[in-house]
């Protein structure tokens, strides 16, 4: 006597199978289908490059200086500024400089350039307004952990006044650190 399949075996043959990542993946014994299923793959990927084709040629700046960075650069009439800053911070302390923006909305770069001992120390760099006493009110959102190196760690648009820049201790100090940083501004 011939054995029947169990029923759990036949619903198991009709469920669509798994790839290895978890994605199902359609069966079919339609030529046809099959045919179909790849076209609508391949249409898809030729989408998807054509748009980032479009997406490309679109952020291109050709000249006519209609980039979608446009609002970064600096007037013809402005003059970059490049400020550079030392001082020594004390366990527990801050120093802070002031610069003047004299051309507002434009790109400013803090960058702090060098730090230590140790040299792998991460300070706080922030930018805000100078008050009376000498210190610098730091504005919100503004201030950042940061280790020295050439890539600023600090960068936005900053509108005409005059601010402070801030380095200080985010308790990690063991002794006073030197420091250097630059403040790059129109």
């Amino acid at each position: 006597m011939a054995s029947r399949p169990r029923a759990s075996a036949i619903q198991d043959a009709r469920r669509p199978k798994r790839s290895t990542i978890g994605v199902r993946t359609a069966q079919t014994d339609i030529p046809e289908l099959a045919v179909f299923l790849q076209d609508v793959r391949t249409m898809s990927r030729a989408f998807v490059l054509g748009l980032l084709a479009a997406l490309t040629a679109s952020c291109s700046d050709s000249g006519s200086g209609s980039s979608a960075l446009a609002g970064l650069t600096a007037p013809s009439s402005a003059t970059a500024v490049v400020d550079s800053f030392s001082g020594t911070v004390q366990m527990g302390g801050s120093d802070a400089r002031n610069f003047t923006v004299t051309t507002g909305n434009q790109p400013a770069l803090i960058t702090l350039t060098a730090a230590g001992p140790p040299t792998t120390i991460f300070m706080g760099v922030g930018v805000g307004t100078p008050t009376t006493d000498g210190t610098c009110n730091l504005l919100p959102n503004a201030a950042v952990s940061a280790q020295a190196g050439m890539t600023a760690q600090l960068a936005g648009t900053i509108a005409a006044g005059t601010y402070c820049v801030a380095v200080f201790d985010l308790g990690n100090q063991t002794g006073p650190v030197d420091y250097a940083l630059t403040v790059s501004h129109y």
